[in-house]
């Protein structure tokens, strides 16, 4: 089984992007694949294990860990630049 999320927590609160979290570990648990669109890296950290980077809408990276890929690389693969400072 495969779900695909696009841009799922934008229009949620703080509360609700936690129980979004809670629904998208239960499904993984239960051995359903999910795709997780996001902007937010935050996000992606904390609830991926893989990162695909897309880039004018093709896949530039992918296979990179979630938790230990930089941020400055997945913003440099994002834009085509090095990137020197990154805000949260």
């Amino acid at each position: 089984q495969l779900i695909v999320m696009d841009e799922p927590s934008a229009a949620l609160d703080p509360d609700e992007v936690e129980n979004l979290f809670r629904i998208v570990a239960d499904l993984t648990s239960d051995g359903v694949a999910v795709v997780y669109i996001s902007h937010r890296l935050e996000e992606i950290r904390r609830i991926g294990d893989r990162v695909t980077v897309l880039k004018d809408g093709r896949a530039v990276a992918g296979g990179l860990p979630a938790e230990s890929t930089p941020t400055s690389e997945v913003v440099s693969l994002m834009t085509g630049r090095k990137v020197e400072y990154v805000f949260p």
